[in-house]
């Protein structure tokens, strides 16, 4: 489980998430055991939040700055989604680990 404080309280990816998510990220096409911006850019669009929100979602997310997500910044970036789709308000910073 990822945990760690964020705004509001913790910011934590339950396993079930965590299965589902990744369940997700390997039905996406990945090189080096990364999706693409622009892939990821498609795949998150089709939830219907405003482009300001995904950006604010992928810069939390892309904990590398790599430019791509890995399978677990996929996951956080799907669960920072799923708040954002729930109204919660998004953590100031995600914890690296």
């Amino acid at each position: 489980m990822l945990g760690g404080l964020g705004v509001g309280g913790e910011f934590t990816l339950s396993q079930d998430e965590s299965t589902q998510f990744s369940r997700e990220f390997s039905q996406l096409p990945s090189a080096g055991g990364k999706v693409t911006a622009e892939i990821a850019r498609t795949f998150f669009m089709r939830s219907g939040l405003p482009n300001q929100i995904l950006g604010q979602i992928w810069i939390l997310s892309d904990n590398d700055k790599d430019g791509a997500l890995n399978q677990k910044e996929f996951c956080v970036a799907m669960k920072l989604v799923r708040m954002a789709l729930t109204k919660q308000q998004l953590p100031s910073s995600i914890p690296a680990q």
